[in-house]
């Protein structure tokens, strides 16, 4: 009888220990800098889940702070629950993970955790990786001068900023983040082109004289005659438009490495309007790499 009433008593206790998730178990994984990868430490990563049990809500959202090695572990979760987690730290933005909470033992989460810096207001920003600060670059905004050039078989619109304009650019090293908070809808390099007159057609009878500036759109001095593919201008550029997709991005933030420009002038657009087949842009910040 004796017997009977301990086997009662641990069956209960071995059923209240699993029902509030008690086990010995646990999340950890690594926090790292966007851009160095180096070890963040000092963040605040949050894991979270949903559970409408009342005696599983203290579990449902627990956190750790991530030490000098950017390592963090997060103990004690209900098990078999997917739990999302992110950095917290209001001054940063980060990568999110999605994972299981395992019934025993310490899951690893083999992707790091990536964070970037938020600026405290809307601009663009550089933020210095040696120093871990911020400066933001000063709004010096030009406007675009629109071009029409138009011929028997081709017609482009192209934009461009004056040589005085050119001269309000920010000057950068190639290290570091570009972060921007606020609106810019893209970037996009700046070629240097002089004024140019430009025979056209199948007999290269149609004449087009191409204002001397700064282009945004180099791509567009493409025609087509003959049904070959022509350069307006006798150089061929490349343009270095940096892809916005492929960077951090959180709903606050977009940051660029900098070490991904080519050496050159590049001007972020801040204002652009809807064209037929791509925002026709309007003004912009200019940044020079050196």
């Amino acid at each position: 009888m004796v017997i009977y009433k301990y086997l009662i008593l641990a069956s209960v206790i071995c059923t209240f220990t699993l029902f509030m998730g008690c086990s010995k178990n646990g999340i950890e994984g690594n926090v790292q800098y966007y851009g160095s990868n180096k070890p963040a430490s000092g963040i605040k990563i949050e894991a979270k889940t949903y559970t409408d049990i009342k005696e599983e809500q203290a579990k449902a959202v627990l956190s750790a702070t991530s030490d000098s090695n950017g390592h963090f572990n997060i103990k004690s979760l209900l098990p078999n629950r997917y739990y999302t987690i992110k950095s917290v730290d209001p001054n940063f933005d980060g990568t999110i993970a999605e994972v299981v909470a395992p019934e025993k033992g310490t899951k690893i989460i083999k992707e790091p955790i990536i964070v970037c810096p938020v600026p405290s207001s809307d601009g663009i920003w550089v933020y210095d990786e040696g120093t871990k600060k911020l400066k933001q670059i000063e709004d010096k905004r030009v406007q675009f001068r629109f071009h029409r050039y138009t011929g028997w078989l081709y017609h482009c619109n192209a934009y461009s900023i004056s040589d005085e304009d050119s001269q309000k650019a920010t000057i950068l090293p190639r290290n570091g983040l570009l972060i921007i908070r606020g609106n810019v809808s893209n970037i996009g390099q700046l070629f240097r082109i002089p004024r140019s007159t430009v025979l056209l057609g199948a007999n290269r009878s149609e004449t087009v004289v191409i204002e001397e500036g700064w282009y945004y759109n180099t791509s567009d001095f493409y025609v087509t005659s003959d049904g070959f593919s022509r350069y307006m201008l006798n150089r061929k550029f490349s343009p270095s438009s940096v892809n916005l997709i492929d960077t951090f991005k959180s709903k606050r933030v977009i940051a660029i490495p900098l070490n991904r420009f080519e050496m050159g002038l590049y001007i972020l657009i801040t204002k652009a309007e809807e064209g037929m087949f791509l925002d026709n842009p309007r003004e912009g910040v200019l940044i020079k790499i050196k």
